[in-house]
């Protein structure tokens, strides 16, 4: 996997970055990159990457439920 080191990133995932929105993934961005410039361990690349794939899932599914109180409040 190929780092930039001094901006922490990564083209491998770069899709993760464009859907995932930008307020909630500053922080965790930060960690993961510094675990990535720290260590290039293959395992724990795939835990992250599934972290945050998890924490979007659980993102869309707070958003649409939003999205339905205010369909309902609206009819």
């Amino acid at each position: 996997m190929a780092l930039d080191k001094s901006s922490g990133y990564t083209e491998e995932n770069n899709f993760l970055n464009e859907a995932y929105p930008v307020r909630y993934s500053k922080y965790l961005n930060k960690i993961i990159y510094f675990i990535f410039n720290v260590t290039n361990n293959n395992l724990i690349e795939i835990y992250l990457i599934s972290l945050r794939l998890i924490v979007n899932f659980l993102f869309i599914i707070k958003v649409e439920k939003v999205i339905w109180k205010k369909m309902r409040l609206s009819y």
